[in-house]
């Protein structure tokens, strides 16, 4: 007579779970891998963006350098260029007809500005010393103070010496390829001489 059988022990349910646990585990590690990409993506958006805006701070910081410089230039002329004459070394006479307000500055300013000093300690800036530009150019005399060239003394002339003055359109660009681009500009009022009328 043979011995009886024994039944199979029944599995326990901890067996049958570990696939489920797997499963888990893999789908949770799929998540964190999505979210560490991501992540990263906006880690290296951000850094373009700090680099642009670094970028075009020291573009601005050229531009308004070269518009000092032009500014600093118109202060010094002692007589504006006559009307029309041509212009030199980044100064120009008032225009004798009137400029296209599409594109006629534009043309004149990419003829005849001048390049600005270079900064030594910009060069990501400025990467050729033409790549910052500036341009002056005389749009005649103007009043200081409203109605004081009416107020004549003895000579004929205005009686207070300030009251005409030259203005001056100071422009300066920073345009290099494929980089940020800045344009400022302002007006800068230089005492006229006494032979000087509107």
């Amino acid at each position: 007579m043979s011995a009886p059988r024994n039944p199979r022990p029944a599995r326990p349910a901890r067996a049958v779970q570990r696939g489920n646990t797997l499963l888990t585990v893999l789908v949770l590690l799929l998540v964190m891998t999505l979210l560490a990409l991501a992540s990263l993506r906006i880690g290296s958006l951000e850094e373009r963006m700090t680099a642009n805006l670094f970028d075009r701070s020291l573009a601005f910081q050229a531009t308004e350098a070269a518009l000092r410089e032009g500014e600093a230039l118109a202060l010094s002329l002692s007589s504006p260029p006559a009307a029309g004459d041509k212009c030199i070394k980044g100064v120009c006479g008032r225009p004798p007809y009137t400029l296209n307000p599409d594109n006629g500055f534009d043309a004149l300013f990419k003829a005849n500005a001048r390049a600005a000093a270079p900064l030594a300690d910009n060069a990501l800036a400025v990467p050729k010393a033409d790549d910052v530009r500036f341009l002056v150019v005389h749009q005649g005399v103007a009043e200081v103070t409203h109605g004081c060239s009416s107020i004549l003394g003895a000579n004929g002339w205005p009686r207070d010496p300030l009251c005409l003055a030259d203005v001056y359109h100071v422009e300066a660009r920073y345009q290099a390829e494929g980089r940020a681009s800045v344009a400022l500009h302002s007006r800068v009022l230089v005492p006229a001489s006494a032979s000087t009328s509107l």
